[in-house]
């Protein structure tokens, strides 16, 4: 069959999986879209600090993972990696008080050798309670180790849907006995705990009886349930909810008894075990978040078609070693399969930072201890022991302790509070710095980008006489258009459309741009009748506008100035000086257009060129660029501009002036994607493509901070279009083609953006002068916005006509102080309402 037939083979199977019905995963409660609230920014009491730095490492290589740590006296008792729940006590005996499971072979059999996660002292008895995650909830003798199961995993459980417990994990207990605990998620074991966190939200908060050994669903639906913790007049009880980074609150007294609500949220990070003590409680971050590096699952919370893409691929990707291993108990089978799901397996992605919040009962933050240096991070855990925290970690084989300064110390405890010794101490070893990339997040939705509708109910024009109008251009009462379909159309007397020029061969489907060309964009020579057009597929042409004669400037396969010399792979904004110079943009270096998802996904490889008409040479002028896409000059042509698609901004290039030949930033945290930028004598329009905002973050800028999920992203989707490919290159089938086409293209993910579509007016210092915005679809993927008289036309690579909004007085007064000619433009055909369009591949 040889390598390719089986790439094909993957591919297809790949594809099932993401297409069919009927297919794993079965969730507790159906993919839905849901959002995370964003983390509060790291100032004021949650500055950065390095307050966790240095840590002591207590117990080295002698224990491993400790998930959670109490403290009575001089004696620590730890659950640790293996089964085993610990007792430490004259500083290094260890002795061990239970065992779960059988022997471990390694870390990749815990399902064999148990998990304990959560333990809490009994206030009955001198016992633990102990979460463990593969068996239920136990109830376990300090002295002897005598173990009785209080809850089993195989009792179907209160909840919204009655169901099993699947990972119980956080615990505390009342002074009656009764227990607070938390089943982490409903829909996956927990060496599967990425497939459970990918899913809806199916944790649970639970109150066990202690007199009736009755459960009692109190929250569902909590996105990942973690620790516990009672208030000191137990008059409510607290709940981590590790993927929303927030904590829950139900009410057991007073007039809120029996409703829930949000304690505290906007957490810098994913928040793991509850510590309370009189004062107030210790929250461990485990992984942490900021608006700079957001969560993973907080980014992907919007996006139920992603998840369950993920999910799927998941499950299938482990289903064989599963298989494997049940059947000829293969321990490398074994190995495969607990890596594929577990959590754990995601360490690389998550943040060097540390931190530990001091919350007060009233959910306010007291005090942030932070560590930088790799000392303490990923933390589960911390307790305080005398003047030290102690952290615990599921990553790590050793507890770790950090001195508490005074001023924290006073917070803490106001009025002190005793000493007792901790374990031995093993020398804290130095780590190197990890630099992270990271596009910055967008602006709030508020003062001059505030929503409204001004966008809304837009006229289509010559809607299905064009598909995918890119770019716009008026010249009078004549509208100049690149469309689908490789050809440059002019419109004139309203609907009049002439052919200017053709690109590439006859279209089959837009799955055949590759052939049939796909202009991109256009601007006017300033050296003759002339269109500048850059074409992605062939380069850079000029054209004539009355013949349709065409030139070619660049051509793809020319080696360009740049920090690495290369080819242009997207030719795709364009402006023209007055001295007839060009400046065009190449969106990236790594791929074809119709694979941008995939170039998207890499590292930036854009670049802004110059085009000298004079000597017919290129020469780079900003290289490295995120998605480079529309270019603009100012008036009197000292500097210009480039749209930077995926980092959301606009950067600026000085020809003139102390500044010439440097670069910097024009504006940023634009609310989404921006495509192409239209100037005039006052300012310039900004057409945001892919909107975003703080609740909906570009899926590009949360995936830029994890490389390795990219590059993993990049292999997956060039596995999958690999197959495809081959048979296309080989027989010629469409089919074929237009899987090839649909894997790669950004086009394809277009249902997964949102409805808002936006454009900016912009003044040549980089202020937001005014934003338009629509929410009802019809002006929506917005790639180009131009002004025509009182209108604004609007251009989208997704649509098959041409947009049009009347724009109100208030906007046309800060477009042009002095007013403007009105022109007309194409006729209109009347808005319809239009149902859900469906695509094909």
């Amino acid at each position: 069959m040889g390598f390719r037939g089986v790439l094909l083979k993957i591919g297809i199977f790949v594809l099932l999986v993401a297409i069919l019905p009927g297919l794993p995963p079965y969730p507790t409660f159906p993919f839905k879209a849901f959002s995370v609230p964003p983390p509060r920014p790291l100032e004021d009491v949650l500055a950065p600090n390095q307050l966790l730095n240095n840590a002591e490492r207590l117990l080295e290589n002698q224990l491993r993972a400790p998930e959670t740590i109490l403290v009575r006296g001089n004696t620590t008792f730890v659950s640790v990696f293996g089964g085993r729940i610990l007792e430490i006590s004259n500083e290094d005996q260890i002795r061990v008080i239970t065992k779960f499971g059988a022997e471990c072979r390694g870390t990749f059999d815990e399902r064999e050798c148990g998990r304990p996660l959560g333990m809490a002292f009994d206030t009955q008895g001198n016992n633990l309670i102990v979460a463990e995650s593969y068996s239920g909830l136990w109830q376990v003798q300090i002295k002897t180790g005598e173990r009785k199961l209080l809850v089993s995993r195989d009792e179907v459980l209160d909840g919204v849907i009655p169901r099993k417990a699947r990972i119980p994990l956080g615990v505390t207990v009342a002074r009656n006995g009764d227990i607070y605990w938390t089943d982490m998620a409903s829909d996956a074991d927990f060496e599967n705990t990425m497939q459970a966190m990918l899913m809806n939200p199916s944790g649970r908060l639970m109150h066990y009886s202690r007199d009736t050994g009755k459960n009692r669903m109190l929250i569902d639906q909590v996105f990942g349930a973690n620790g516990v913790a009672l208030n000191r007049d137990e008059s409510f009880v607290l709940v981590a909810e590790l993927g929303g980074q927030l904590i829950r609150r139900y009410h057991l007294k007073g007039t809120k008894t029996g409703t829930d609500d949000v304690f505290i949220d906007g957490l810098p990070g994913a928040v793991d075990n509850l510590v309370a003590d009189e004062h107030g409680l210790w929250a461990a971050i485990f992984i942490g978040a900021d608006l700079d590096h957001p969560s993973l699952l907080a980014m992907l919370a919007p996006y139920p078609t992603v998840r369950k893409l993920a999910v799927r691929l998941l499950t299938m990707l482990e289903l064989p070693f599963e298989f494997i291993y049940q059947k000829t108990g293969s321990t490398i089978a074994l190995r495969v399969a607990n890596f594929i799901g577990n959590l754990a397996s995601s360490v690389p992605l998550f943040p060097k930072r540390g931190t530990v919040l001091r919350l007060d009962w009233d959910g306010n933050i007291l005090a942030a201890l932070h560590g930088d240096d790799g000392t303490a991070n990923l933390i589960c855990h911390a307790i305080r022991s005398g003047d030290y925290l102690l952290l615990g970690s599921p990553m790590h084989h050793w507890i770790r302790r950090v001195r508490l300064p005074e001023e924290v110390l006073r917070i803490v405890a106001p009025t002190g509070g005793p000493k007792v010794t901790v374990p031995k101490v093993s020398s804290p070893k130095q780590q190197e710095n990890v630099k992270k990339e990271f596009v910055p997040p967008p602006r709030p939705l508020e003062d001059v980008l505030a929503p409204n509708q001004l966008l809304n109910n837009a006229e289509k024009l010559l809607e299905n006489q064009l598909l995918g109008p890119e770019t716009i251009l008026v010249r009078g009462n004549t509208t100049f258009v690149s469309v689908f379909g490789g050809q440059i159309l002019e419109i004139s007397n309203g609907d009049q459309i002439r052919e200017i020029t053709k690109f590439g061969a006859k279209c089959r489907g837009t799955f055949d741009e590759r052939k049939c060309g796909r202009p991109l964009g256009i601007a006017f020579d300033t050296q003759g009748n002339n269109l500048i057009v850059a074409e992605p597929y062939t380069g850079l042409w000029q054209v004539q506008i009355k013949t349709g004669e065409r030139k070619l400037l660049v051509s793809l396969d020319e080696v360009l100035d740049g920090v690495v010399p290369r080819k242009a792979r997207i030719p795709n904004g364009v402006t023209v000086a007055r001295n007839g110079d060009i400046y065009w943009s190449d969106t990236a270096s790594d791929a074809d257009f119709e694979n941008a998802m995939q170039a998207m996904l890499m590292n930036p490889s854009g670049r802004l060129m110059h085009y000298s008409r004079a000597t017919g040479k290129n020469r780079m002028l900003i290289d490295q660029v995120f998605g480079a896409n529309g270019v603009a000059l100012n008036r009197d042509e000292s500097f210009v501009l480039v749209a930077e698609l995926g980092g959301q901004l606009i950067r600026r290039y000085y020809l003139k002036g102390t500044k010439t030949g440097t670069d910097d930033i024009f504006i940023d945290g634009l609310p989404g994607s921006v495509d192409n930028l239209v100037a005039d004598e006052h300012g310039l329009w900004a057409a945001i493509v892919i909107g975003a905002d703080l609740e909906h973050p570009s899926p590009l800028a949360m995936l830029a901070p994890f490389p390795t999920v990219r590059k993993l992203a990049v292999r997956l989707l060039t596995m999958l279009d690999l197959p495809f490919e081959f048979i296309y290159q080989k027989t010629g089938n469409t089919i074929a083609l237009r899987v090839a086409n649909f894997i790669g293209n950004l086009g394809s993910a277009a249902p997964l953006f949102p409805k808002r579509g936006t454009v900016l007016r912009l003044d040549w210092d980089g202020n937001i002068l005014a934003a338009l915005h629509s929410d009802d679809g019809t002006a929506n993927l917005i790639a180009h916005a131009v002004r025509s008289g009182d209108h604004l036309l609007l251009g989208s690579p997704m649509h098959p006509w041409i947009g049009r909004v009347r724009l109100t007085e208030e906007t046309l007064r800060v477009v042009a102080p002095q007013g403007g000619p009105k022109v007309t433009v194409p006729k209109v055909t009347p808005p319809k309402q239009q149902g859900k369009v469906k695509k094909e591949l």
